[in-house]
């Protein structure tokens, strides 16, 4: 029986888009670099910057136009990393209402988001903290999705065991523990098939 609801942040409580492959050839192109070349550097310190060890999206991108010889690229990179991140600003209104549902029928509800420091406080200066009952993101924790340590943190913190909670991602990479973690996985496309699909778990509004 599930208990608990938890919930990725970009991509299905805020932002629009997702900037995928879209964001990956404009910043290629700023770089002037492979798309491929680009992304391999960008996901060798990806979960440095998502697990706290790089600061900020700031200092992320000045080692990374560094390391690639062109620092005379960082403005430029730096504002469409602004950009993108502003995305994460737009909230969906009807998710957060969903949650707000899922609580005041007595369900635990939580975030869990890989994600950075600065964005960690962003959602905090929105009150999106308000609207869960447990509040992680990977860059304060240490720990990120689908690492099943990210997950088992975030269970014993909501209080309830692996199969009663589900959780709703729009990123199939970060429900690939969900089996062997024990939770219930719903990959995210829009808020009806998410709330349909915890109905089909035995959610009861």
């Amino acid at each position: 029986m599930i208990k608990a609801v938890g919930f990725d942040y970009g991509g299905v409580i805020a932002g629009l888009k997702r900037p995928g492959e879209g964001f990956n050839a404009r910043a290629s192109r700023i770089l002037d670099m492979p798309v491929e070349d680009y992304k391999q550097i960008y996901f060798s310190k990806n979960e440095a910057i998502l697990t706290g060890q790089i600061e900020s999206w700031g200092d992320f991108w000045r080692q990374f136009v560094t390391e690639i010889g062109k620092p005379e690229s960082y403005s430029a990179i730096m504002a469409l990393s602004d950009e993108t991140n502003r995305q994460l600003d737009i909230i969906d209104p009807s998710m957060i209402g969903l949650v707000d549902e899922l609580r005041g029928s007595g369900y635990m509800t939580g975030l869990l988001s890989n994600n950075t420091v600065q964005n960690g406080a962003r959602m905090r200066e929105l009150g999106v903290d308000k609207h869960f009952d447990v509040f992680q993101v990977s860059a304060e924790t240490g720990f990120m999705k689908p690492d099943p340590r990210a997950f088992g943190h975030f269970i014993q913190a909501l209080g309830v065991q692996p199969p009663e909670l589900a959780f709703v991602d729009d990123t199939l990479n970060s429900l690939s523990t969900a089996s062997s973690v024990g939770f219930a996985a719903i990959h995210f496309t829009s808020h009806e098939q998410a709330r349909q699909e915890l109905v089909d778990y035995g959610v009861v509004f």
